[in-house]
């Protein structure tokens, strides 16, 4: 194990070496580590530095990384691309992006409310509202979710805070959303919003979806969404189904090829073709 009062490389010598060093003391689980790690957020290595952090998984760090989450008050770093950025948050933006993303590897629910205020910060940027969601994704409590559903249902949250917080939905399985999950791909909610329900119900695998998502591939509104759950997590007979849908519907085989990895779409086709 690396002491945690080792010397770190200077950048200009073995920037990679740093941060493998960094790495290894977030993998020691050595609690002392934290202080050389918390340095290391204000230096070039701030992100390998948050992840190694949220691998250490200190509570003090814990705490040091929600403060560098968080927007300073008199900080305004609102933009929806990245030609509205302002070049002088450019250090902040890296830093925080870092930290946001080792809440969400260190597995700890105190973070969310933390998390869903930067996603529902309007003055914010737009990647750090999308890292935020999908690090609330990552350590929420299922009742959490069920708070963040909630939102992304109720038309009094700002449009743009429920679309990014879609992308929680699909960070890990939720077997206990499932059936509220179900209930959005049937619904007049958004094209964006069913596909990313019909992510986190394929990523849960449950074979008592099968039959109800086998059933939805005929309704307009909700084949494209249960086309990518049972490609997903689907079981033998839904695939089945799902193959001779694709062989007879070209529409659906296209937004299908649209919303897969190609791996995904080349073996669904291999079926088909059998």
């Amino acid at each position: 194990a690396l002491p945690s009062s080792c010397v770190l490389p200077p950048d200009r010598d073995v920037p990679a070496a740093k941060t493998d060093v960094l790495r290894a003391l977030g993998k020691s689980h050595d609690p002392s580590a934290a202080r050389v790690l918390v340095e290391a957020l204000d230096s070039d290595d701030a992100q390998a530095a948050a992840l190694a952090l949220g691998d250490l998984n200190e509570d003090s760090s814990f705490q040091t990384l929600l403060r560098k989450a968080m927007r300073p008050g008199n900080v305004d770093m609102g933009a929806v691309t990245s030609a509205d950025r302002n070049p002088a948050n450019e250090t902040m933006l890296g830093e925080r992006k870092a930290a946001i993303i080792a809440l969400g590897r260190f597995g700890r629910s105190g973070a969310v409310d933390m998390l869903m205020g930067v996603v529902e910060d309007a003055k914010d940027d737009f990647e750090i509202r999308a890292l935020a969601s999908a690090s609330i994704g990552q350590v929420a409590t299922d009742d959490q979710m069920r708070v963040v559903l909630g939102k992304i249902r109720d038309a009094a949250v700002p449009a743009a805070a429920r679309e990014y917080y879609v992308q929680a939905l699909w960070q890990q399985p939720r077997p206990v959303l499932n059936s509220a999950l179900m209930d959005i791909l049937t619904s007049d909610a958004s094209p964006e919003l069913k596909r990313a329900a019909g992510l986190a119900i394929g990523f849960s695998a449950n074979p008592e979806n099968d039959a109800r998502l086998v059933q939805m591939l005929d309704p307009e509104g909700s084949r494209r969404a249960a086309a990518f759950a049972i490609a997903l997590g689907g079981g033998e007979e839904s695939v089945t189904r799902l193959v001779a849908k694709l062989r007879d519907d070209a529409d659906l085989k296209e937004v299908f090829r649209a919303g897969v990895s190609d791996e995904v779409f080349r073996e669904t086709l291999e079926l088909a073709a059998e």
